[in-house]
């Protein structure tokens, strides 16, 4: 997975801008839903963290920080936020660990 250009931003110093906001059927918008209403995940992600739990049919959720914090942020949403077993949830998972790598890659290269 390759994030659109739009949706990522990684400037030279480090600072990344990502956003995740995703339809709320879509298996990204189901954990995001998830983790805005069933834990307390936000308010660890802090300043880091903007966007409105929803959107009018969107979960929204943007990041944004030096490129470690965004990418522990990410993994912690994927990581510990629950969610029923679905197939689009599964892939959702996969590509956000996809998108990590692509963080540090680009990040990396660009040292």
């Amino acid at each position: 997975m390759t994030f659109k250009a739009d949706k990522l931003h990684i400037r030279k110093d480090g600072t990344v801008t990502v956003d995740l906001s995703s339809p709320q059927e879509s298996g990204l918008g189901i954990i995001i839903g998830k983790m805005y209403y069933n834990t307390q995940i936000s308010e660890l992600l802090g300043d880091m963290c903007s966007g409105y739990p929803h959107n009018g049919g969107s979960h929204t959720l943007r990041l944004r920080g030096n490129y470690e914090d965004v990418i522990a942020g990410i993994e912690l949403i994927r990581d510990s936020t629950p969610v029923y077993p679905h197939m689009a949830v599964t892939a959702a998972k996969m590509d956000l660990t996809m998108l990590c790598n692509q963080i540090r890659m680009s990040v990396e290269s660009k040292k």
